[in-house]
C-alpha cells in the first residue's frame, strides 16, 4: 500500500545565514485524506552545525491550536535531521501546521503558500458520491491536476479545461499562421473528440468513475482571424500589433463559420439522447479592454456562431455574453445587448458574477441575479437561464485570507443556486503571478500549468467538497425567511428531502429561532461535521455565524417548493414620525385554521407588539391590517418585523417581512462643476422619496473655512427631483486639497437631515490653442509649505528649498498638465525608470467612481490606473510611465514623445533652478472621454533630491492626494459651465 503512495514533497529550502534549512512533507496526494486515514508529516533538516530544538502548532481553519510539542533536533553527521509525526486529524476540515526550529528556520514561502506553514484537509470520502445527470448538477471549476482526479474528489461535474475536448480552447491554437496552416507538418489533426472521456479515481473503497460535463468556447480565435488594435491610428515602428478579442476579419468570420459547422457537426453526431451541446462565443467582451469593437459587433458574432452551432447540431444551447462582473455596471451591459438583439441568438445568459467586493451579501448579489431575470423577461418575453462561468475570490493565503476566500465561494455558490442559477464555475484550483491568490491549491511546483502532485489545500476545498455533498443535485426551494437583516439562507430540494443552507455575515453570531417541522435535526457544519440538536415543537434555536451550516431534512410541508403560504405580506414604507400599515393576507389550507397572528420588532422601531385573532374555514383566507407607530428618532433604512401564526400554542408558519424608513428628501448626487465665471461649483440633486410634496431649505458648508455656509430654499412635488448648484465668489476654494463638506436640510414640517461628504475639486477648462503663450495662460495654483509635503518632512528646508505650482487644461486631443518647480539645487542623474529618485514630477490617474469587483483584472481595466515620471535626465526630458492598467497598448515604458508631447525647461537664477513640466496626455490613454462633466481622478508629487548619495526616501516630495491610492485620488472635472445662482 505504501508503495501506492505519492510522497508529497511541500518546501525545499529555507536559508538562514548559517545555511541552515528545514523541508516538509505529507504522505497523501496533494495533502488531501479522506476519514479514517492516517496522516503523517515529515520534517527535515538540513546543513545543522549544532544541536537544536523543533516545534510544531497544529491548527484548524479558525488558527485555533489543536496540538502542540517539541522535540529535540539532534543532527547526524552529515548535519541532517530527520522525524515523521502522526498529525490529528480528527474531523472533517482543514489543518495548518506551523513547524519552525529554535533558532527561527522554518519552511519557505512557494507560490500562493506562505511561509512557515503547511496545510492539509480531510474531506468527504469520494467512494460515498454519487454523480447526478447534467441537467441537475450546479457545481463547477475552473483547472484541474494531471489526471483530472479533482472531479470526482470534490463531486463537481462542470469543467473547464484546456486539456478537456469539452473545453474548446485548443481551437485557439489550431491555426495559428492561417486557415489550415497549423504551422507544422504534418496537416493539422482532427477535431478533438466532442464528448468527454469518463474519468477513473481510485478511492479506498474501489473505482469511481466519473463523466465531465462542459462548454466549447469558441470565444478566441487565432490572431489572424481578428482585427488588430493599436495605441493610436497607425503601429510606430517595431510595434507589436494588440490582438484583443473583437471583430473578425473577412478571413476569419470565413474561417469562424468552419469552425463552428465542424465542431457543431462532431459533437451531435456523438451527443447522448437528453443531454445538451452548450457553447460560448465570448469571453469578457467589454470594451476597451477585452473588446475592440462596438457593442453591435458583439451580437454580430453571436449572430455567426448561433446561426452555423444551430443549423449543425440539434442539441445546441448557445450561452452569452459572459460579462465580467455582477454589479450595477454589468447590468447596464447586458440591458444594452438586449437592446440590440442578443437574446434571439443565446438560449442562456452566460456571467462571471464577481461581485463588487467582499462580502458577497453586502454587495446585492441576489437582487442583482433577479434583476438580470427580469431584464430577460422583459427583453424575450421568456427567462433564460443563467450560466455563472467564472467566480474567484482573492485572498493570500494566511489564516485570515484562507477564510475570507472559504466564505466568499461557499456562500457565493449557496447564494447562486439558490437564486436559480444553472452552474458556477469556482475559480480557480490554481493561479500564477499576481493572481495566484484566486488559487485553492497551493501549488508547489509553479512549472505546471495545472495542479501538481507537490500541492496542498487551502480551507475552500473540505468546504467545498461538503458544499457538493449536501446540495449537488439540487434545485433551490427559495430563500428562508426571519433571519434578521443581515441573516441569509435558502431551501434546497433533492428528491424528496429539503436541506436549509443559513448564515450571518455581519460577523456578529446571532441566535435565531427557525421552524424545521421535527422534534430534533442533523445540523452539519461548513465542513460536513455533523451533530443531532434538539427542535421543540417543531422549532431548532440555531446561533448564527459568517459560517454556513446545513439543516438536513427538515419538513417539506414548511419549507418545500409545494408548502402552503399562511400568509402573505404587503411591502410597506414609511417616514419616522409616522405610523406604519403592515397589510396583507392569511389563508387557510385543506383544515380549518384558529389561533393568533402576532406582530413584533425590535428596539430601534419601539419595541410595539400587538396581535390579531383568526379563525378560518378549509380553503378560506382573510385580510390583515396592523398600524405600526414609528418613533421619530429612527433612522433612515431598513427593518425586520416578526409575524407569528400560532395555532393550538405552537407555531405554525412564522414571516419577517422588512419595512423600509425613508428620509422624505434624498440626497442623490453632489457633483464637481465649473460656473459660468470660472469657478468650482457644486450641482446637487435632490429627489423626494415619500410619496408628498415637501419644501424646506438646503445649505453646504465647509468646516474651517469661515463665512463658507451657501443656503437655497427649495421646493419639491411628491417624487420628483431638483438640481441645485452652489457657488460663493468670495469662497478661498484650494483644489489641491479634500476639504470635509457638511449638508444639511431642514424642512419645514420640522424633519431635518445632515450628511458630511468628502470633496476634492480641480476644475479645469479649455486650453484656448497649442501655443507656449495658450500654456502659459492656464491656471496655476501654489504647491508649497510644509501642508503640502507628502513624505519625508524631516528633510524640508522651507519655500526656498523647493515649492511649485500646477495647473491644468483640456481639449479634444489631450489631457494638458503644466508644472512650475522652484528649487535650491537640482539634481538628476538618473534615466528610465530610475528618474522618480531624483528631481521630477510623479503623476498619477485613476476612474472616478468606478465600482469594486472582485474580478481583478476587470477591476484593474476599468480603473484605468496609470503613473508617469516627468524629468528633465542627463538624456534629456523623459516621460516614463511607471504603472499601467494595459501593458500592451501602454507598456511600462518611456512613452513615445510623438503620442505623448512632453516639454521640460530649466532656468538658472542666483536663487536657484526654475523647472518647468510641460505634459500632454492622449485620451486613449486614459479612463475617461473627453467631453464637458467628465471627472478623472488623479494625483501628483514633486520630488526633491539635493544629494546624489542620500537615499531616496529620504528626500522630500510636496504633492497632493495619495499618489498610489487611487480611492484617494483628487478630481479633474473638464468644465461644463453653469449658470450662477443666487446663494445666500
Amino acid at each position: 500500500m505504501k508503495s501506492a503512495i505519492l510522497i508529497l514533497t511541500v518546501a525545499a529550502l529555507c536559508l538562514t545565514a548559517r545555511g541552515v534549512s528545514l523541508s516538509a512533507s505529507c504522505d497523501a496526494r496533494h495533502g488531501i485524506y479522506f476519514p479514517g486515514q492516517r496522516v503523517t508529516l515529515t520534517f527535515t533538516a538540513r546543513e545543522l552545525r549544532q544541536p537544536l530544538e523543533f516545534s510544531l502548532r497544529i491548527t484548524d481553519e479558525f488558527d485555533r491550536e489543536l496540538h502542540s510539542e517539541r522535540r529535540p533536533v539532534e543532527p547526524d553527521a552529515d548535519g541532517n535531521w530527520r522525524v515523521s509525526i502522526e498529525a490529528p486529524a480528527p474531523r472533517l476540515g482543514f489543518y495548518r501546521v506551523y513547524p519552525k526550529l529554535s533558532d527561527d528556520t522554518t519552511i519557505p514561502a512557494v507560490s500562493s503558500r506562505p511561509a512557515g506553514c503547511l496545510t492539509y484537509a480531510v474531506i468527504v470520502d469520494p467512494a460515498r458520491r454519487h454523480q447526478y445527470p447534467q441537467e441537475r448538477s450546479f457545481f463547477g471549476l475552473v483547472g484541474n491536476s494531471e489526471d483530472f482526479s479533482f472531479l470526482p474528489m470534490l463531486g463537481v461535474s462542470w469543467s473547464q479545461d484546456g486539456r478537456l475536448p469539452v473545453g474548446g480552447r485548443i481551437w485557439f491554437l489550431r491555426e495559428p499562421s492561417g486557415p489550415g496552416k497549423a504551422g507544422q507538418t504534418p496537416p493539422p489533426p482532427p477535431p478533438p473528440p466532442p464528448v468527454n472521456p469518463v474519468i477513473s479515481m481510485k478511492t479506498p473503497a474501489g473505482e469511481l468513475r466519473w463523466k465531465p460535463y462542459g462548454y466549447f468556447d469558441l470565444a478566441y480565435m487565432p490572431q489572424w482571424m481578428r482585427t488588430p488594435v493599436y495605441h493610436r491610428d497607425a503601429p510606430a515602428a517595431g510595434e507589436k500589433k494588440r490582438f484583443l478579442n473583437g471583430p473578425f476579419t473577412p478571413a476569419g468570420e470565413r474561417e469562424f463559420r468552419r469552425i463552428c459547422r465542424e465542431v457543431a457537426a462532431a459533437r451531435a453526431a456523438l451527443t447522448p439522447a437528453g443531454e445538451r451541446n452548450f457553447y460560448e462565443f465570448g469571453w469578457e467582451p467589454h470594451y476597451p479592454w477585452n473588446w475592440t469593437g462596438t457593442p453591435d459587433d458583439i451580437v454580430t458574432r453571436y449572430r455567426i456562431g448561433a446561426e452555423e452551432v444551430r443549423a449543425a447540431d440539434p442539441h445546441a444551447f448557445i450561452l452569452g455574453p459572459n460579462g465580467a462582473g455582477l454589479t450595477a455596471e454589468y447590468l447596464q451591459y447586458y440591458r444594452d445587448l438586449f437592446a440590440r438583439g442578443i437574446g434571439e441568438f443565446i438560449d442562456g445568459i452566460s456571467i462571471h458574477p464577481y461581485p463588487k467586493g467582499y462580502p458577497p451579501e453586502s454587495r446585492n448579489m441576489a437582487e442583482l441575479i433577479r434583476l438580470l431575470k427580469e431584464l430577460s423577461r422583459n427583453s424575450v418575453g421568456r427567462e433564460l437561464p443563467i450560466y455563472a462561468l467564472e467566480l474567484g475570490f482573492l485572498f493570500p493565503g494566511d489564516a485570515a485570507g484562507d477564510l475570507k476566500q472559504m466564505r466568499g465561494f461557499l456562500r457565493s455558490n449557496l447564494i447562486l443556486l439558490g437564486e436559480g442559477v444553472r452552474t458556477n464555475y469556482n475559480f480557480i484550483l490554481t493561479n500564477t503571478g499576481v493572481e495566484m491568490d484566486y488559487s485553492m491549491i497551493h501549488n508547489l511546483d509553479p512549472k505546471l500549468p495545472w495542479v501538481a502532485p507537490a500541492s496542498t489545500p487551502r480551507a475552500v476545498i473540505p468546504a467545498l467538497s461538503a458544499l457538493t455533498w449536501y446540495l449537488e443535485g439540487s434545485r433551490s426551494a427559495g430563500s428562508v425567511d426571519g433571519l434578521g437583516l443581515t441573516g441569509a439562507g435558502y431551501a434546497y430540494e433533492r428528491d424528496s428531502r429539503v436541506t436549509l443552507a443559513v448564515w450571518d455575515f455581519s460577523g456578529d453570531p446571532r441566535e435565531v429561532e427557525i421552524p424545521v417541522g421535527r422534534t430534533s435535526l442533523v445540523v452539519a457544519d461548513h465542513m460536513g461535521n455533523e451533530r443531532t440538536l434538539p427542535a421543540p415543537d417543531g422549532v431548532l434555536k440555531l446561533t448564527l455565524t459568517e459560517d454556513v451550516q446545513y439543516l438536513l431534512d427538515v419538513s417539506p410541508e414548511l419549507w418545500g417548493s409545494r408548502a402552503f403560504r399562511f400568509l402573505d405580506v404587503e411591502t410597506a414604507s414609511g417616514c419616522a414620525g409616522e405610523f406604519l400599515e403592515i397589510s396583507g393576507t392569511m389563508k387557510a389550507d385543506s383544515k380549518p385554521l384558529s389561533g393568533v397572528l402576532k406582530l413584533s420588532c425590535g428596539p430601534e422601531l419601539g419595541s410595539h407588539g400587538s396581535e390579531l385573532p383568526l379563525n378560518l374555514a378549509p380553503g378560506g383566507e382573510s385580510p390583515f391590517r396592523f398600524r405600526l407607530p414609528v418613533p421619530r428618532e429612527t433612522e433612515p433604512g431598513e427593518y425586520e418585523l416578526k409575524l407569528r401564526l400560532e395555532s393550538a400554542g405552537r407555531l405554525r408558519y412564522a414571516l419577517s417581512p422588512r419595512i423600509r424608513i425613508v428620509s422624505p428628501v434624498r440626497l442623490e448626487q453632489i457633483v464637481p462643476v465649473v460656473s459660468e465665471e470660472g469657478r468650482c461649483a457644486w450641482r446637487l440633486r435632490l429627489h423626494e422619496s415619500a410619496g408628498r410634496d415637501f419644501s424646506g431649505k438646503i445649505s453646504l458648508r465647509f468646516p474651517g473655512i469661515p463665512e463658507s455656509r451657501m443656503t437655497r430654499n427649495f421646493e419639491l412635488a411628491a417624487g420628483d427631483s431638483c438640481e441645485l448648484i452652489f457657488s460663493r465668489r468670495d469662497l478661498d476654494w484650494n483644489p489641491l486639497r479634500a476639504r470635509k463638506a457638511e449638508i444639511s436640510i431642514l424642512g419645514r414640517n420640522g424633519w431635518r437631515s445632515m450628511t458630511e461628504v468628502s470633496l476634492s475639486t480641480f476644475a479645469i477648462s479649455r486650453l484656448p490653442g497649442s501655443s507656449d503663450e495658450a500654456w502659459r495662460q492656464i491656471q496655476l495654483y501654489p504647491v508649497s509649505g510644509l501642508k503640502s509635503v507628502v513624505a519625508s518632512p524631516s528633510g524640508y528646508r522651507g519655500r526656498g528649498d523647493i515649492s511649485g505650482e500646477v495647473g491644468a487644461a483640456w481639449d479634444e486631443r489631450y489631457l494638458y498638465l503644466r508644472f512650475v518647480v522652484r528649487d535650491d539645487v537640482f539634481c538628476q542623474p538618473y534615466n528610465g525608470i530610475e528618474t522618480w529618485q531624483g528631481d521630477c514630477v510623479q503623476v498619477a490617474f485613476a476612474a472616478r467612481e468606478v465600482e469594486g469587483s472582485a474580478n481583478r483584472l476587470a477591476h484593474t481595466r476599468q480603473l484605468g490606473y496609470s503613473e508617469y515620471t516627468l524629468a528633465l535626465t542627463p538624456r534629456g526630458p523623459e516621460l516614463y510611465r511607471t504603472i499601467t492598467f494595459d501593458g500592451i497598448r501602454f507598456p511600462k515604458a518611456l512613452a513615445d514623445s510623438d503620442v505623448f508631447p512632453l516639454k521640460i525647461r530649466r532656468h538658472s537664477s542666483a536663487t536657484g533652478e526654475t523647472i518647468e513640466y510641460w505634459a500632454a496626455f492622449p485620451w486613449e490613454a486614459l479612463p475617461v472621454k473627453p467631453q464637458p462633466g467628465a471627472r478623472l481622478g488623479w494625483s501628483f508629487t514633486i520630488n526633491d533630491r539635493d544629494e546624489a548619495n542620500v537615499s531616496p526616501l529620504n528626500c522630500t516630495r510636496l504633492g497632493a492626494f495619495e499618489l498610489k491610492e487611487p480611492a484617494q485620488f483628487g478630481t479633474l472635472v473638464l468644465d461644463p459651465r453653469y449658470p450662477e445662482q443666487s446663494v445666500k
